[in-house]
């Protein structure tokens, strides 16, 4: 489950055994990111969507086993010297990453999914950086993304990454 191709080239395959007691709570979430992020653009190539879809779930499934452990047993990485509040936000990121990667299998190609990635990356960027000042800011852009669009797919969408920017301190 934590063995991961992390970067590929067309010469290259380069693969990553991600530790679960050398991996942080906080590198899971930023690798789930990228791989929702890159979901974006591959929306209509259902074979590259599962593929990401599934390392996604693993990092979810890692990111839920470090947060129980640290938790539970107040075992974690060095990495890992977060609040117990940060560790429950993290959490809940997470779970609403998870729901965005469900919806790119739900929806095709739209003239607003380059705008919605670049909120959604501002979002997390917001949150992960605690740029609460910023993701007060993005409620603006929210509510104009919300005028250009009926589709519920994508106004999901959006209060998935809404909700994730403002989970910051």
């Amino acid at each position: 489950m934590n063995v991961q191709i992390i970067e590929e080239t067309s010469n290259k395959i380069v693969v990553k055994v991600f530790k679960i007691d050398e991996l942080s709570i906080e590198e899971c979430l930023k690798r789930m990111f990228h791989l929702s992020l890159n979901m974006f653009d591959e929306v209509g190539n259902n074979n590259r969507l599962k593929e990401l879809k599934n390392s996604l779930v693993k990092f979810y499934y890692l990111l839920v086993m470090q947060i129980r452990r640290f938790l539970a047993e107040g075992k974690y990485t060095e990495e890992n010297q977060i609040s117990l509040l940060r560790a429950m936000d993290c959490r809940m990121i997470a779970e609403k990453m998870e729901k965005i990667s469900d919806i790119f299998f739900l929806t095709e190609k739209n003239k607003l999914m380059k705008e919605i990635k670049e909120f959604y990356s501002k979002a997390f960027n917001n949150c992960f950086n605690n740029e609460f000042v910023k993701s007060l800011e993005l409620m603006k852009e929210k509510k104009e993304l919300f005028k250009k669009t009926k589709d519920k797919d994508m106004l999901l969408l959006l209060s998935y990454a809404n909700d994730i920017g403002m989970l910051t301190k």
